[in-house]
């Protein structure tokens, strides 16, 4: 009897665009967070100040930044079937 193998590799997320962003207050800034991995890695964002991410997906666009709202944004990556 012979049979077919399959062999998948998997290959971590990898981050390849992140760039840090100042704002001007009042006015819109977006964050961007780009990456690749097999399978293909799952976005979101997420404040430091915060455990749970606040925007699925692999840019968010802030539409007021005021000075009292300043956090550091975070890029989470995730792969297979690994909730957030």
């Amino acid at each position: 009897m012979i049979a077919d193998l399959y062999v998948v590799i998997v290959v971590p997320p990898t981050v390849y665009n992140l760039k840090n962003v100042t704002g001007v207050e009042s006015h819109e800034a977006t964050l961007v967070c780009l990456s690749y991995g097999d399978p293909a890695p799952r976005m979101a964002f997420r404040k430091t100040s915060r455990s749970e991410p606040y925007h699925m997906g692999e840019n968010v666009s802030i539409c007021s930044v005021f000075v009292l709202y300043v956090f550091v944004h975070k890029c989470i990556m995730r792969t297979g079937c690994v909730n957030y």
